[in-house]
């Protein structure tokens, strides 16, 4: 597995001076019984009903870098140091056997409560602080549809969505989602069952870049 498209493309900018990435403080670490896709979907993560959350691990060459021994293809980096999830595992976890770095938790990357809508595709806020690093994100709140994203950023207070809102209004709280930024494996995936604390060893989870 690699960096997702949404990250490759950050980096790509970055490296031709596009624009300017700032990789995020914390690294959100998730779990997911399928296979996620390059553009980060089709991850599978277990219910925070039954307990899961993800994880945030501060982003440094502490916590993560590379493996001891390189393949000999590829780029491979892992976590350093252990990862353990919540110790109130209420209902099984199935048996994940990927893992997914994402720029922030399930509830969303952030949040706003300025948020306005005009029936159009354009949504604005004078706090949100849009970057182009927010196109593709989803844009949740008031009346815009489920699944809209961030299409086009027109300026730090005002971005185009995918589909219109369905009303006009002000005031409303907007939750700009999480992005996958990385896809790797875990080596010798187990269940996670209740009852128990799944933590991670260092090296246990593994991405290579080709």
């Amino acid at each position: 597995m690699a960096k997702t498209i949404y990250c490759d493309a950050l980096l790509q900018q970055h490296l031709y001076g596009a624009s300017v990435w700032t990789p995020p403080v914390n690294i959100y670490i998730a779990l997911s019984t399928t296979a996620p896709t390059p553009t980060g979907g089709n991850v599978t993560e277990p219910s925070t009903a039954d307990g899961y959350g993800r994880v945030a691990v501060a982003n440094n060459g502490t916590n993560f870098g590379p493996v001891a021994v390189e393949p000999s293809s590829g780029y491979t980096i892992a976590n350093l140091v252990a990862i353990a999830f919540n110790a109130d595992v209420t209902a099984t976890w199935g048996t994940p056997t990927y893992w997914v770095a994402y720029d922030g938790p399930v509830g969303g990357q952030r949040s706003v409560t300025d948020g306005a809508t005009n029936a159009t595709t354009t949504v604005t806020s004078a706090t949100a602080n849009f970057t182009t690093q927010d196109i593709g994100r989803t844009l949740t709140g008031g009346s815009i549809p489920a699944g809209a994203t961030i299409t086009a950023i027109n300026s730090a207070t005002s971005v185009t969505i995918s589909a219109p809102a369905t009303a006009s209004a002000t005031g409303l709280s907007l939750t700009l989602g999480s992005m996958a930024l990385d896809i790797g494996t875990i080596t010798s995936p187990q269940p996670i069952n209740p009852g128990t604390t799944p933590s991670f060893a260092p090296q246990a989870l593994t991405s290579t870049n080709n």
